[in-house]
């Protein structure tokens, strides 16, 4: 057989290196290659996860800074309150009961919480507050008035709440209620404080208040009243007697209210 010319025999070996030189030119460029993704992927996803970082930690640090100024606001309004009520010349009608009850009165009353909490027996009188921020703010001030506060509402917590409220009443503690609250219909008694006395086996007290010189807040759903400095302030209380924790009791306790 004849042999192939030698400068045929030597292209063979060029094309050998060629490939080699193409493998390694191949290799060496997926590396720089590689690399250089890696980099921009490490920068890119980097990047990335230190912004998400940051906006959570803002966020977290956002919420805290806001809970403490609601906290530190409602302390001062507290003070305020306080402060407020003592030029109030209050009138009991009726004398508070002697034993553990359940207060009831409507959300537009509040500040009768001011006077009761001076004219009761000496107890702790515990409340229910909502998880919402406002009721952030009412839980300060609540705290400077002297109330025992437990979170919670009749759309979010109530049921940890209302718990919490039994657990002080059975303890020895009053409990009182904005039978209306926390966001109404105005004078429609929710079933709370039904609850917590009937589970307790105290007795629920009526209560209003009515002040000879107020500011009554027309626009809110509740018509706040605020008592103006230096008023007459009158507290009725109205005969403890037990509700059943159903529509007709809520109905019987609102009627009991309004008397």
């Amino acid at each position: 057989m004849a042999r192939a010319p030698e400068e045929l025999r030597g292209g063979g070996d060029g094309g050998g290196r060629g490939r080699e030189h193409g493998r390694e030119h191949g290799r060496e460029h997926g590396r720089e290659h590689g690399r250089e993704h890696g980099r921009e992927h490490g920068r890119e996803h980097g990047g990335e996860h230190g912004r998400e970082h940051g906006r959570e930690h803002g966020r977290r640090h956002g919420h805290g800074h806001r809970l403490w100024v609601w906290r530190m606001l409602g302390a001062c309004l507290g003070l305020f309150v306080r402060l407020w009520a003592k030029t109030w010349r209050v009138r009991w009608v009726d004398a508070p009961p002697s034993e553990p009850v359940v207060y009831a009165f409507w959300h537009g009353q509040q500040m009768a919480l001011v006077a009761a909490r001076r004219g009761t027996r000496g107890t702790s009188l515990t409340t229910l507050v909502s998880l919402s921020r406002d009721g952030e703010l009412q839980t300060s001030v609540m705290h400077r008035l002297g109330l025992h506060v437990v979170r919670g509402s009749s759309s979010s917590g109530g049921a940890r709440g209302l718990l919490g409220v039994i657990r002080a009443v059975r303890a020895g503690a009053d409990a009182a209620f904005a039978v209306d609250g926390p966001r109404g219909p105005v004078y429609r008694v929710k079933r709370g404080a039904l609850l917590v006395a009937s589970r307790t086996g105290v007795r629920i007290v009526p209560l209003a208040s009515a002040a000879r010189w107020s500011w009554v807040l027309h626009r809110a759903w509740d018509h706040f009243e605020i008592p103006l400095p230096f008023t007459t302030v009158a507290i009725a209380v109205g005969v403890p007697r037990h509700f059943d924790p159903t529509s007709e009791g809520a109905l019987q306790l609102a009627q009991a209210i309004q008397l």
